[in-house]
């Protein structure tokens, strides 16, 4: 199977104004499909949840955490 090079011109999308490299970016290949190609976001580390799940389970001091009531049977 022969390989498809890629044409010169390449297009690059950006979000908005915040990206410093574009998301996404359009190649138009030599038999004139168009491939799009994602910038891969970093996912936060595994541990990161463990840490979220530590501190949901502390006690709450001199707040308020919401607890539902019990619903009432109306006649």
């Amino acid at each position: 199977m022969a390989h498809v090079e890629p044409l010169v011109v390449v297009r690059t999308i950006y979000d908005g104004d915040w990206s410093t490299y574009p998301e996404r970016i359009r190649v138009p290949m030599g038999d004139g499909h168009v491939a799009t190609y994602r910038l891969e976001t970093q996912q936060p580390h595994p541990a990161f949840r463990m840490v979220i799940d530590l501190l949901e389970s502390l006690p709450v001091y001199g707040g308020y955490k919401y607890e539902e009531k019990k619903k009432r049977r109306r006649l």
